[in-house]
């Protein structure tokens, strides 16, 4: 019986746009204040990117 090989199935993550991150930072730099633009951008960013992640699969359960 042949092994089964990992699937080529690759989950990709989206790259924010300079535009999705621009308003997220001022919508941040809105809701703080004060602030430092620079965290500000890569508060956005990271919020962005963790957002485009693949979520994990959840299992059904068994019924018992």
């Amino acid at each position: 019986m042949p092994t089964k090989s990992p699937s080529t199935k690759t989950a990709r993550r989206r790259t924010p746009t300079h535009d999705e991150i621009q308003v997220r930072a001022y919508a941040i730099s809105q809701s703080r204040p004060t602030g430092d633009d620079m965290a500000n951008w890569l508060e956005a960013e990271r919020q962005l990117v963790e957002e485009a992640a693949p979520k994990p699969r959840r299992r059904k359960k068994a019924a018992a």
